[in-house]
């Protein structure tokens, strides 16, 4: 099992999607995500991965709800995905030069090389209804309340298989 962050920015404009550039191929970005260490619980490890690869720091936005993506290769390949509202981007972090950091709204997101893993996400959770475009979302409307709107699941604390 390997654990990530879908880690998401809401500012006046609407809501940013934080990504890193994949180590295997610098020019696709994915979600910060990694291995669990020893005597690490799932959201520490999402956090500290957060940290590591993207140099950013924040909460849960849905009280440590994740989404389960299950791989076709292996079990041990699945991985669990929290939800995190950015609050601190650091200068530096371990992997400054091994990784590309990026945020983009969701207006823009088709323009962004994404690996497969990546696609399959956005794309499941566009079917379950996340708009298109942050234009549609009302400027108040906090990111709980967002991800609810589109992801109903996640509001009677289950984990979501994709």
């Amino acid at each position: 099992m390997r654990v990530g962050t879908i880690p998401l920015i809401k500012d006046s404009r609407g809501i940013q999607v934080c990504l890193v550039s994949t180590t295997k191929d610098p020019s696709l970005f994915t979600f910060p995500k990694g291995g669990i260490e020893e005597g690490e619980e799932y959201f520490d490890t999402a956090l500290r991965e957060l940290r590591e690869e993207a140099g950013m720091r924040g909460k849960p936005i849905l009280n440590k709800r994740a989404v389960l993506v299950e791989s076709d290769l292996a079990p041990e390949k699945d991985t669990l995905y929290f939800f995190i509202k950015v609050n601190k981007i650091d200068k530096n972090w371990p992997e400054k030069y091994r990784r590309k950091r990026i945020q983009v709204y969701l207006d823009d997101l088709d323009k962004v090389p994404l690996n497969d893993k990546a696609q399959n996400i956005l794309m499941q959770m566009r079917q379950m209804g996340l708009p298109e475009t942050g234009k549609k979302l009302k400027p108040k409307k906090n990111l709980k309340k967002f991800l609810k709107s589109f992801m109903p699941k996640l509001s009677q604390n289950q984990t979501i298989r994709l």
